[in-house]
């Protein structure tokens, strides 16, 4: 569980804390491929997020696209925002990953929550998703919409067991 004390560490270390993440995360792909398929997985991150993904990974000619999520274990996170532009790639997704410090073994632990299509199939979203608001209110304090990014509930997520789970998912392996 996260302490109010560690509130302003989370947050205030937010982007390094995502980007540790997402390197971790990559690792332990390619790390599972290599091991369990004696084979090699291509990566590609986007130096942009206007797409809606974070990465993209190609094995045996499928091809995802990712939008990485990342919260506490426990945490009070329930929804994640999801840019439609994602939904124009084929095999889009998003998982979120829900992480636990182990400060002992000084790692993660990680669990997986996914969203999104089938292997080489297009990405369609669930059409009872809520419109995003703005984070930041104009000077009447009006919030407006942000037309092309929805809420994905936790709820619509399914729960990956590990990560063996995930890459059956993600390539039915």
């Amino acid at each position: 569980m996260v302490h109010e004390s560690d509130t302003a560490k989370y947050y205030l270390n937010s982007n390094f804390i995502e980007q540790m993440v997402e390197h971790e995360f990559i690792s332990r792909v390619i790390q599972y491929v290599w091991f369990t398929e004696q084979d090699k997985i291509e990566v590609l991150r986007s130096e942009i997020d206007d797409y809606g993904y974070d990465i993209v990974l190609e094995y045996q000619g499928i091809m995802r696209h990712i939008q990485l999520k990342t919260s506490i274990k426990g945490g009070s996170t329930r929804t994640q925002k999801l840019n439609l532009a994602l939904t124009q790639k084929v095999g889009g997704c998003i998982i979120w990953i829900e992480r636990e410090e182990c400060p002992d073994s000084q790692q993660f632990k990680f669990e997986y929550l996914f969203y999104g299509s089938k292997a080489n199939e297009q990405f369609v979203i669930d059409h009872d998703l809520k419109v995003a608001k703005s984070t930041k209110a104009n000077a009447e304090g009006f919030k407006s919409e942000r037309k092309n990014i929805r809420l994905v509930p936790k709820s619509k997520f399914t729960k990956v067991s590990d990560m063996r789970h995930l890459m059956h998912l993600l390539f039915d392996l």
